[in-house]
């Protein structure tokens, strides 16, 4: 088992043990084959926590292109078939001018027409996105 946290010079992957989420917090913009590797360590937290809530904190990530998105795409829909993360949160943090952008463009998972079984929102603070997690009732079916 490993143990918690994992960090790198580009990103830190951690449990928070009293609020039983997984944080993916990127340290600075990332190339490709970083952010496979963050993202990767990410799921792996996932399946070895079975915890329920995670953020994704890229405010600091940078943009990446649309192989980047792609793959993310292919990934999650691959991995969630293999995880037990029914009625699962994930709070997408990001910087104000990305939020911008995803509300002008809408996001990919809805541009995608993808469906995903878990709770996905944006926010531009990690205090609201903490607390989203922490108090709305979420119950997808």
């Amino acid at each position: 088992m490993m143990l918690f946290p994992v960090e790198t010079d580009f990103y830190k992957v951690s449990l928070d043990d009293a609020d039983k989420m997984v944080i993916l917090y990127w340290k600075r913009k990332v190339n490709f084959p970083e952010y496979k590797d963050g993202f990767k360590m990410y799921l792996h937290f996932l399946k070895q926590s079975k915890v329920k809530r995670s953020i994704l904190d890229s405010t600091l990530r940078g943009d990446l292109d649309a192989e980047s998105d792609e793959w993310v795409l292919a990934t999650l829909n691959n991995e969630i078939a293999h995880l037990d993360i029914k009625d699962h949160q994930i709070a997408l943090v990001m910087s104000e001018e990305k939020y911008q952008q995803q509300i002008n463009s809408y996001s990919l998972l809805q541009a995608g027409h993808i469906v995903l079984p878990v709770g996905i929102n944006y926010f531009t603070n990690m205090e609201e996105a903490k607390h989203w997690l922490l108090h709305e009732d979420m119950s997808l079916s």
